[in-house]
């Protein structure tokens, strides 16, 4: 483990209804990755402890993952690069207040990624899990 935890950001506008973002989510930790349009990603160590956030449609929806390889450029113009994460095939739903766990952390960015020490991470990860596992969206033949 690297001792280092991470919130990021997940969904963009074009996944503005629960159902898109539940499917897009999905689509994230079927593929194993995060992506970023940032030109410039910061340096997110192998290892490291990680809790994707929706946003837009996926407010108040939840991942959690761990880091297991560096970015790698994708080649597409949108997004430049992807970093490996094993996700947890469970998308947790936290419907009282959405956005409630970046008050735990004391370095919260609202719009991209924030790290946090090891007790604000626990906090926000026991938080995550005490939320209510959904089905993941998977094609009647998946």
């Amino acid at each position: 483990m690297s001792g280092q935890y991470r919130l990021v950001r997940l969904n963009t506008r074009d996944h503005n209804t629960r159902p898109l973002a539940i499917e897009d989510m999905t689509v994230i930790i079927d593929r194993g990755g995060y992506w970023t349009q940032h030109e410039d990603p910061p340096h997110i160590p192998v290892g490291t402890e990680i809790v994707g956030m929706g946003s837009y449609g996926g407010r108040g929806l939840y991942v959690h993952g761990i880091v297991g390889g560096e970015w790698e450029p994708t080649g597409e113009e949108t997004y430049l690069y992807m970093l490996p994460v094993t996700w947890a095939h469970v998308i947790y739903e936290l419907p009282d207040d959405p956005e409630d766990v970046g008050a735990l952390v004391s370095a919260f960015n609202p719009r991209s990624w924030s790290q946090c020490n090891q007790s604000e991470f626990r906090a926000v990860l026991d938080r995550v899990l005490a939320g209510r596992p959904l089905a993941l969206a998977r094609a009647a033949s998946a």
